[in-house]
């Protein structure tokens, strides 16, 4: 059922409660929430941080590819960009390459993405109340010196190749930076250019307004917003002002005259000390301007109001009406400190690794059971190998010549387990499957989730994974690592399965030599396996949005289309169910941004029939517009090429199985899908809700924000909850919030699931879409311990001991405090622990713990 107005009234409050910046993202937009408010605001949509960063790291990008065209002859790269009417990542990369593959788009989208988050991070993580990330609280010197350290160090680690920590830090710089304008008193001073020493070290701001200046007048009270007081209090969820403050010239004259730098104190704020790593809440005094806004009750001390600019929404924020010169000034601040970054780099090609814009990584996997009952199915693999040469060539003939491919090779035996083998020599990889030999193996269940944990650790993000086995795994212990790993990683694996154990099976010392006792075995434990499906395989292959496939050997060489499908490049799932029940039909969607579809449907004596939107029958198609591929009574695999618009809309999959278990995936190609973020509802935090790490806890309410990705005209109407066999568990309404965004609260299952988005394109039809990794709810919430940069919670005493201040976000800290001591000292040290029940100090004696680190 769907979630009732209960859910929609706490995400009103969650995005009503404060603002720490400009908004972190679309969800917290208040331009899109003025229609549900009912608040005051100007024309158009704030800018968030990520639209600022987005924009500052396109433009950076740009003048970088400018500076190093490319190489091509026939493609003139600098004409091209300076062609663009519109930065994109998307045009923006094709424009350079003349084409790209999506592996070269997504890899620099990735890149973007990850500095975003860590920006975002500022705002709803362990920094939302630190007042120098801001900017807040007249902490201005504090600020200057967060900023040249991150600045260092985000030169430093690009210089040191560590990049993905580099976007990290480069996140938390950028928010920082961008906070400046829109909480200090720069731009109301008439400026419209960055502040020329901000970030530079050696360089201090000038000319701060002391504690004791009265820098801001009272406000007077604009409006209300509609009662949403009683709304609020009924649900007990917290009190809001019954209404806002538009303070058009609040400051007073002689601040902005004389050139007095000045910022908004905020309820909450803290700042560190001189001689401890403690936070200490900041008071605001009397005379000083408040940050304002929703959510900050320093906005009804005096003086009273605001002068953040973060949106364009006067019940947000009390100067919205110079929210755009100060989001245009800290895209070109950001410009600027990321340019200053590449010249001190002094290197671009570290500078391109950075952007991720060096080489598309890329990896294809291959895991092979290698024991002595695979000797008929080893020879079927190898006897693919022209195939496989085919179409590897010509998926790195599409990748280009920017792209790095590695080929992984995995033979597991028990209890051998193999070596893995890469090489970026495509000959070389198969050559290494040709000389393969099935030999051994003792019990039937086989060490085959170790293997693919090796194989995942190898390959590069969201690369695909093939399994061969006909056996069952001797090691299920290591399942949760591998859909992890694969969370993390985001690889696809498929399993091409022949079998699996049944009673005490044993092999013999000749290999593939079989009697005709284990050929009856054999043959047993292919119809146990028709019977039913593996659940654990077929649980890692659901968690990676990959396929399950139980062939014979005979079958194998028929998988090689499917092989092919699986490198296309813009894979996404429209369509999963597992289900036993005999004999039933499911419809599936095909909209106009999908250019072929993979339908797989694995069970035990299966029957397949599949129908268009019209109602005719696939087979009447045509094999170039439907090819079956694999059809026998275990394994359907057709490929649909969507070639004409009569293809488009709901089509029907038949299917009746003898036994009655069955799994359907249907994949398509498209460019057109979304990401999702949970946060946890928090009254407390400054934007109402926070980010986290780990599984949420079943039954607390999270904010669910959707991001839609790839060219789309529409609307996303619903997000439904699945279970891990497809089934609905909740259908929840969505909120569009603008820029591609929609968002809503829901309450936490008590089961594992996965998401699906479903909307109308501009044409009218129906888009599906589902997550291609889960969630798994906890119902008991571990305690997770987080400790931030050095820079902030170690510091060396007089006696070379060091203190670390560990702060909790869940649990009881009384309880596990002695298990992060012996983390932190390897096991053999003692800490004196001075704590209460969320912070405590650790002391460790010279040369232990992370004394021993510095």
């Amino acid at each position: 059922m769907k979630t009732g107005p209960v859910l929609l009234l706490t995400l009103s409050w969650c995005c009503l409660h404060g603002a720490e910046a400009f908004t972190p993202n679309r969800l917290g937009d208040n331009a899109a929430r003025r229609a549900r408010f009912g608040g005051e605001a100007r024309e158009g949509v704030s800018s968030t941080h990520l639209d600022i960063t987005t924009e500052a790291i396109l433009r950076v990008t740009a003048d970088f590819l400018r500076d190093n065209p490319n190489s091509n002859p026939d493609v003139d790269s600098t004409a091209r960009i300076n062609a663009l009417t519109e930065l994109t990542a998307v045009n923006l990369i094709d424009a350079y390459y003349g084409s790209s593959s999506r592996e070269q788009r997504s890899q620099y989208e990735d890149a973007i993405e990850e500095i975003n988050e860590a920006n975002e991070a500022t705002d709803t993580g362990r920094e939302q109340t630190l007042a120098a990330a801001h900017f807040d609280s007249e902490q201005l010197d504090e600020g200057q010196n967060r900023l040249i350290s991150l600045r260092q160090l985000t030169t430093s680690q690009i210089q040191f190749e560590e990049y993905e920590e580099a976007r990290r830090v480069a996140g938390r710089m950028l928010h920082t930076l961008q906070d400046f304008y829109s909480h200090t008193n720069w731009i109301e001073m008439g400026q419209d250019v960055p502040n020329p020493v901000l970030g530079e070290r050696g360089q201090q701001l000038q000319n701060i307004a002391s504690q004791s200046m009265p820098t801001c007048a009272d406000c007077v009270r604009n409006g209300s917003v509609g009662g949403m007081v009683s709304v609020f209090t009924h649900l007990s969820i917290g009190q809001v002002s019954e209404f806002y403050y538009r303070c058009d010239d609040n400051i007073l004259p002689n601040v902005n005259a004389n050139g007095f730098l000045t910022s908004g104190y905020y309820t909450g704020q803290s700042r560190t000390t001189s001689t401890s790593t403690r936070r200490v809440l900041i008071p605001k005094p009397d005379g000083k301007c408040s940050h304002g806004g929703f959510g900050d009750p320093s906005s009804d001390l005096p003086a009273t109001g605001g002068i953040n600019k973060d949106s364009i929404s006067f019940d947000w924020s009390p100067h919205a009406n110079l929210h755009d010169i100060a989001a245009s000034v800290a895209v070109q601040a950001s410009v600027d400190i990321l340019q200053a970054i590449r010249t001190a780099v002094d290197d671009d090609t570290k500078f391109a690794a950075f952007l991720n814009l060096d080489q598309v990584d890329v990896s294809i996997a291959y895991v092979i059971d290698v024991t002595g009952s695979m000797g008929e199915e080893l020879p079927e693999i190898q006897a693919t190998i022209p195939s496989i040469r085919a179409f590897l060539e010509n998926y790195v003939e599409e990748l280009g010549g920017n792209a790095r491919v590695r080929f992984i090779l995995v033979p597991f035996n028990d209890p051998d387990p193999g070596i893995t083998i890469i090489t970026e020599d495509i000959e070389e990889f198969l050559n290494e499957i040709g000389n393969l030999r099935a030999d051994g193996g003792g019990d039937c269940p086989e060490p085959s989730i170790g293997a693919l944990i090796r194989a995942i650790r190898a390959s590069d993000r969201g690369s695909p994974i093939f399994v061969y086995t006909d056996a069952d795994a001797s090691d299920p212990g290591r399942s949760a690592e591998a859909q992890a790993l694969i969370r993390e990683t985001g690889v696809r694996v498929t399993y091409v399965l022949t079998g699996s154990c049944s009673f005490g099976r044993k092999r013999s010392a000749e290999g593939s030599q079989l009697d005709t006792e284990r050929y009856s075995v054999k043959q047993h434990r292919m119809r146990r396996k028709r019977q039913t499906i593996d659940d654990l395989y077929t649980l890692i292959a659901a968690t990676s949005g990959g396929q399950i496939l139980n062939v014979n050997e005979n079958n194998i060489d028929e998988l090689s289309s499917l092989i092919s499908f699986s490198l296309m490049q813009a894979l996404t799932t429209v369509f999963y169910r597992m289900s036993s029940v005999a004999t039933e039909s499911f419809n599936f969607q095909v909209d106009e941004t999908v250019s072929q579809v993979l339908i797989a449907v694995n069970g035990a004596g299966i029957t397949v029939t599949v129908t268009t939107p019209q109602g005719i029958d696939s087979g009447a198609l045509g094999s170039d517009v439907y090819q079956v591929t694999v059809n026998t009574s275990e394994t359907y695999v057709a490929i649909v090429n969507v070639s004409d618009s009569a293809l488009y809309g709901e089509w029907q999959l038949n299917i009746s199985s003898f036994f009655g278990s069955h799994t359907i995936r249907i994949t398509a190609v498209s460019d057109l899908d979304f990401t999702y973020t949970l946060y946890r509802l928090d009254p407390e935090a400054d934007l109402g809700f926070v980010s986290f790490e780990g599984n949420p806890l079943e039954g607390e309410i999270l904010v669910l924000f959707i991001q839609v990705q790839g060219e789309f005209e529409g609307t996303v109407n619903e997000v439904i909850l699945l279970s891990t066999d497809g089934s609905t568990i909740e259908t929840i309404s969505i909120t569009d919030i603008g820029g591609g965004g929609y968002a809503n609260t829901f309450v936490t299952p008590s089961q594992p699931f996965q998401l699906q988005i479903t909307g109308t394109t501009s044409a009218g039809n129906v888009i599906s879409r589902i997550s291609t990794t889960g969630v798994e709810p906890t119902a008991e919430r571990t305690a997770v311990f987080s400790f931030t940069s050095l820079l902030y919670d170690v510091i060396e005493l007089a006696n070379a001991e060091a203190e670390v201040i560990v702060q909790i976000e869940e649990g009881n800290l009384t309880a596990d405090v002695q298990v992060i001591v012996q983390t932190l000292s390897g096991g053999s040290a003692t800490a004196n622990v001075d704590y209460n029940s969320t912070t405590c100090n650790l002391i460790f004696p010279s040369g232990s713990g992370p004394g021993a680190m510095r």
